[in-house]
């Protein structure tokens, strides 16, 4: 045990002194904490001992704090506050049922969030822990109960459910589209600025020359082309006018039904992975039950 430690006063004197500073009296000290008034006035005798200073002026109608009693109140209130606080944490955490759940900074941002509330509102008694990562699934495998994978199906000690296939489409700005100086811009997409996924998101079917040449669209040499590490910057980016970008089922649907991005054709590619709803292997509960058959009655509405 270090030396400051072996300094500290004990707890039982400083609660006793806590009480008698609070009523500045010790009979109404005493029966607060259920002790008579001969053990209150012994236990700040004892602390005043330690710390050799007097804590209280000793009235004849009562008791008043002196500066050091002050100044020792205010520090011991604090302190006792924060073990209050600490230690209810601690209780609710262990009786309020946690479902920690994890997925994709896209997914969460452009679908889960949004409609987190509807499943709160559902069941108000789990707390929702959200855990987004724009790398791969398996780095925060052990950080979550259940969540919304992007990938080929197979992840170690998660069970998986595919969820839904993903396409692509390109999509721009309202704003953008009314600069374009052309009467079909799905033919002109290489001529026009293009917003792109980094090789990691082209991976995935978000290639714009992949895209292209399946559509039988001239592809030779495209104009510009912008490229990202995220959907989610690339989407912010189409909303803001800076080019067209291959939009994601499900993820841009809201986008497009708000009015920010417009998509500019039928035409659209499964992307090469697909999504899957995950949950631990080793861990089963209710709460995983029900997240689960909520998401996947959002998914079918």
């Amino acid at each position: 045990m270090s030396d400051w430690r072996q300094k500290m006063p004990r707890l039982s004197r400083l609660r006793a002194f806590e009480l008698a500073a609070k009523h500045l009296s010790f009979t109404e000290a005493a029966q607060e904490s259920k002790v008579t008034q001969a053990a209150i006035s012994q236990q700040v005798r004892l602390l005043e001992g330690e710390l050799g200073v007097e804590l209280f002026e000793r009235l004849n109608r009562g008791l008043s704090l002196t500066k050091q009693g002050h100044r020792l109140l205010q520090n011991v209130s604090e302190a006792f506050d924060m073990i209050e606080v600490a230690a209810d944490e601690i209780v609710r955490e262990n009786s309020t049922p946690e479902l920690r759940i994890g997925t994709t900074f896209a997914v969460a941002t452009f679908w889960l969030i949004p409609r987190l509330d509807e499943f709160r509102t559902a069941y108000p008694e789990i707390n929702v822990h959200l855990v987004a990562t724009d790398r791969e699934f398996d780095d925060i495998v052990g950080q979550v109960d259940v969540g919304i994978a992007f990938g080929a199906g197979s992840w170690a000690n998660l069970r998986s459910t595919h969820l839904w296939s993903p396409t692509v489409f390109p999509v721009c700005s309202p704003d953008y589209l009314s600069g374009c100086n052309t009467t079909d811009i799905v033919e002109a997409l290489p001529d026009e600025t293009l917003l792109s996924l980094d090789k990691h998101g082209k991976s995935s079917g978000g290639d714009w020359r992949y895209w292209l040449s399946k559509l039988n669209i001239r592809k030779g040499d495209l104009s510009t082309v912008v490229t990202y590490n995220s959907l989610p910057l690339m989407f912010q980016a189409a909303c803001a006018g800076q080019g067209v970008a291959l939009g994601w089922s499900l993820l841009t649907d809201d986008l497009i039904h708000r009015g920010q991005l417009v998509r500019l054709t039928d035409h659209e590619l499964r992307t090469r992975r697909e999504f899957y709803f995950v949950e631990d292997f080793n861990n089963k509960s209710k709460e995983m039950d029900n997240f689960k058959d909520w998401l996947f009655d959002s998914i079918k509405r």
